[in-house]
């Protein structure tokens, strides 16, 4: 029985944690087809070429857990960076940059909070809400920038194209790994986490519980929105320079990190060490692609079959889960 009970325990870990198991076949298989990839560098590689990406998986993974979904997330972090980036250059240069930084959180957030406010307030379907707000982003940004914003602060570049002083460390990776840490404390350890979660497993049972699932929403929206600012933060540093279209192609992705790392697609359970698993996912694949010589048009169209095999794979793990536990019980 001992037995037993160790083996659907070793297996149930093995289905929780299962993008790890993943990432390191795929770490062994890129090592075997060109051995550049067990180098040293190679961790601090991979985080770095998707340290932007992954603050919208972050904002996409807690949209999730919630028990909706946010199509807006590259949209918020373009026009963040539009209106700063203008601000800096055109508008009021004048500014020191330093006080320009907290707008990327701050406009985030608050465009975030109108997404809640519609969602949870007015009852309007968040795909069809946020599918309306990237639109409307992306609009505003050719009207208020047409093209691209070259030569910016440096302050404002500094988050993703710096280094950690006296080391080879860039600066977007250890934002990347501190924002990782901070989100789980609060998703494991907080009210406001545990709140998310219930709304995310079923609305009534938290309105009989007490839980205000309106203002729920709404604080959840606004925490997404304030992470998709903080991602065009480090995208501008990352590409020294504003684009109209920032982040559009990415918004796909950001749904991959979080379904493949283990987020419920019904909501109400994901953990933090699961989405930062499907980010260095995506960092893997993109790292050893690109090694192996294969051109830039291979590795979009990898990035869809990706998003295919992840929701195959979130569904049937959750059937295997579910029968452990039965099992269990």
């Amino acid at each position: 029985m001992t037995l037993r009970f160790n083996r659907r325990r070793l297996a149930l870990f093995v289905v929780e944690h299962l993008i790890w198991f993943i990432n390191l076949g795929l770490i062994i298989f890129f090592g075997v087809m060109n051995f550049l990839f067990l180098s040293t560098g190679i961790l601090i590689m991979i985080l770095y070429s998707v340290c932007a990406l992954g603050f919208l998986v972050y904002a996409e993974g807690i949209a999730l857990i919630s028990g909706h979904m946010d199509l807006s997330v590259g949209g918020i972090a373009a026009f963040t960076s539009v209106i700063v980036g203008k601000l800096a250059l055109h508008w009021a240069p004048q500014i020191p940059s330093l006080l320009l930084i907290p707008l990327y959180p701050i406009i985030g957030g608050l465009l975030g909070l109108f997404n809640g406010y519609c969602i949870g307030k007015l009852r309007i379907n968040s795909f069809l809400q946020t599918l309306s707000m990237y639109l409307v982003l992306y609009g505003f940004n050719i009207v208020i920038s047409p093209g691209t914003l070259h030569r910016l602060p440096e302050l404002i570049v500094a988050a993703g194209s710096s280094k950690v002083p006296f080391t080879p460390i860039p600066l977007a990776v250890v934002i990347l790994i501190l924002g990782a840490i901070v989100l789980h404390v609060v998703l494991a350890k907080t009210k406001f986490g545990r709140r998310i979660c219930a709304v995310g497993g079923s609305k009534e049972a938290s309105r009989a519980c007490g839980i205000n699932v309106e203002k729920t929403i709404m604080a959840t929206f606004a925490c997404v929105g304030v992470l998709s600012g903080i991602a065009g933060l480090i995208y501008t540093g990352y590409q020294l320079c504003v684009t109209t279209y920032m982040a559009r192609d990415d918004v796909f992705l950001s749904f991959t990190g979080p379904i493949i790392g283990g987020v419920a697609l019904a909501g109400g359970r994901g953990k933090m060490i699961g989405i930062f698993g499907g980010i260095t996912l995506i960092g893997i694949i993109n790292i050893g692609l690109t090694l192996l010589g294969y051109p830039a048009a291979w590795r979009t169209a990898l990035n869809g079959l990706i998003l295919g095999i992840a929701i195959f794979v979130n569904a049937t793990r959750e059937k295997i889960r579910w029968r452990l536990l039965a099992k269990a019980d």
